[in-house]
């Protein structure tokens, strides 16, 4: 009798460690969708054997979620938006005066390090760039889709700097405008438009011109559809400073046409 109580504990141990099949199937399921979404360009990989019993299982969870991983690990220039296309067209005139519209759609696709843009130009942006390698160059996407609420912050931050400089708000306000767009009146909205600079020298400043990458971006990058949005001469009338590294997207067919004349967009279309 004095065996009993020994007897006991040693079936509710045996009961503590039987496998719970479904218990492991929560587990599982938890940890491939919180993977899914905090890392999008992971594919799902066994980390340590399973039995038997569990391999089904995991193979149908696995399953179970495809559909939802594959919009959210898209490999670099694979479509993560094929629900709608852009519903603007490559040559919407976007400014200070003209504003991004409200009720615009885009449809977006991830390129490299995380970068979006419309997916109509990123065959393109693919092969500039690959070209520009192919010339031992290092050219390096610095920014391209951006968010509303995203240019909000850089554009306040921009004000915050500028008044910590001393200037009073409404000049804090109406410099940084010139330097970085409002709110609703950036292309970066858009998705068409881009930040490119040189791997050796990522300053988003005037000393871009002299890199080796903007000199070939600045002669080529009309061949795959873009052009150089904020020239050195034509502040006056896009609004912005000189930008040797933003490069707006237009198609093939008018991006040549816009270079050869040698003016900026906004002339381009009032003419």
């Amino acid at each position: 009798m004095a065996n009993a109580p020994q007897a006991e504990q040693g079936k509710q141990k045996k009961r503590r460690r039987r496998f719970h099949p479904f218990r492991t199937l929560i587990i599982l399921i938890c940890l491939i969708i919180v993977t899914a979404l905090c890392e999008p360009f992971l594919y799902y990989t066994p980390l340590y054997p399973l039995g038997e019993g569990a391999v089904g299982l995991v193979t149908f969870a696995v399953e179970s979620v495809q559909e939802l991983t594959d919009s959210l690990t898209s490999l670099s220039w694979r479509n993560n938006s094929t629900s709608h296309e852009s519903d603007y067209p490559l040559t919407i005139l976007v400014n200070r005066w003209n504003p991004v519209p409200d009720d615009i759609r885009c449809n977006l696709i991830v390129v490299e390090d995380g970068k979006s843009v419309d997916a109509r130009c990123a065959d393109d942006l693919k092969q500039m760039l690959a070209d520009c390698r192919a010339e031992g160059l290092h050219p390096l996407i610095r920014s391209a889709y951006r968010s509303y609420s995203y240019q909000t912050d850089l554009f306040n931050n921009k004000v915050d700097r500028l008044r910590a400089e001393g200037k009073d708000s409404d000049a804090a306000y109406n410099e940084a405008m010139t330097v970085v767009a409002l709110p609703g009146t950036s292309e970066h909205q858009l998705g068409l438009a881009l930040d490119l600079v040189d791997e050796s020298y990522q300053n988003l400043d005037e000393g871009q011109e002299n890199t080796k990458v903007q000199k070939w971006l600045m002669q080529n990058s009309w061949r795959y559809g873009f052009i150089l949005r904020y020239p050195n001469d034509k502040s006056s009338v896009t609004g912005i400073i000189y930008e040797p590294w933003h490069y707006r997207y237009l198609g093939r067919d008018m991006a040549r046409d816009v270079y050869e004349s040698g003016l900026c967009l906004e002339e381009f279309l009032e003419r």
